[in-house]
């Protein structure tokens, strides 16, 4: 890591490995050196802004990150244009679903509404009940420039609510990085 021809040894913590020590030798044991941020800035042009995500996840689609090790935990964002009488939650917010909690949100570039919601997969025939897929955090902003209203949905996804607790340091960062263009 340094260039000094040593093992370095780099150690990620936490589900989103969205910090990374680094220890190198010191002649009798390896310390510690120093901590690297572990986050990137990525434009999405589409949605009209640029945040940061974990350098360690690995980009699924345009707009989806997930951590190498498990791909049911994600962070993304989803934006759309609204044309009435649209609503940004029938738009952007998934279904089958059910909303746990809603709260409204202020954030530097825009206000919203935070939605922390189960949602469910297929039924099994004959069971009647559909089984949770995810349990997922959205934090929805509608913004109106010259006439035009389109919304941004920032999300985190995981399979429990344990997991997606779990991400809500790596959500905080992407939504206090957020910056539009």
């Amino acid at each position: 890591m340094d260039g000094d021809g040593l093992v370095e040894i780099l150690a990620g913590y936490g589900p989103a490995a969205a910090s990374i020590d680094i220890y190198g030798w010191d002649g009798q044991a390896y310390t510690f050196r120093q901590t690297l941020s572990g986050y990137t800035r990525v434009d999405l042009t589409e949605a009209g802004l640029s945040l940061e995500v974990p350098t360690t996840w690995t980009q699924i689609d345009a707009a989806t990150w997930a951590p190498p090790e498990d791909d049911a935990i994600r962070l993304g964002v989803r934006s759309a244009m609204l044309e009435p009488p649209q609503e940004p939650e029938a738009v952007l917010l998934p279904q089958p679903a059910q909303v746990l909690d809603a709260q409204p949100v202020e954030l530097a570039w825009g206000s919203g509404r935070r939605f922390t919601m189960e949602v469910y997969g297929e039924a099994e025939e004959g069971t009647g009940q559909a089984p949770v897929e995810s349990v997922e955090t959205h934090v929805l902003v509608v913004m109106e420039q010259e006439g035009t209203r389109w919304a941004i949905d920032v999300y985190a996804s995981a399979p429990s609510a344990g997991q997606l607790a779990e991400m809500e340091d790596v959500l905080q960062r992407a939504l206090a990085s957020v910056a539009l263009q």
